[in-house]
């Protein structure tokens, strides 16, 4: 399952959906994200960011549901999904946590994001070894 990593509790506003930049830090030997600053294209950064990620997305975590509104007790109002391995997978959205919408591929380096959304859960089914980053709030 994806690993929940933080979030950016910035008191600075931003546009929803403007995931365009990120700093990320590493501590130790750690691969997840440690600190995570999503700012707007003018430097703001967009508060209450979450992330969950998973480095090493393989046939035997598949499918993953990554319920956005247990950890924000609301549904989510923007998300992003990124495919930083070198497989596909598949996502679908579910605005209350059991139906689900079609499916859509994410190939290698590819993303998708949605700004004008009400997502409960996004589940995420592998196709071939890959990676993630799903960014929301």
């Amino acid at each position: 399952m994806g690993t929940r990593i933080g979030s950016n509790t910035s008191n600075v506003e931003g546009s929803e959906g403007d995931f365009q930049n990120i700093t990320q830090t590493t501590t130790g030997t750690k691969s997840a994200l440690d600190v995570a600053v999503i700012t707007t294209g003018s430097g703001e950064a967009i508060e209450d960011i979450e992330i969950f990620e998973d480095t090493s997305f393989v046939t035997g975590d598949s499918p993953v549901s990554l319920d956005f509104n247990t950890v924000l007790s609301k549904n989510a109002t923007v998300f992003e999904v990124i495919n930083d391995g070198a497989g596909d997978f598949t996502f679908a959205v579910s605005e209350d946590g059991a139906a689900f919408g079609g499916e859509a591929t994410l190939k290698k380096g590819e993303g998708f994001t949605d700004a004008a959304t009400n997502v409960d859960t996004l589940r995420l089914t592998w196709i071939a070894n890959s990676a993630y980053r799903v960014r929301y709030r």
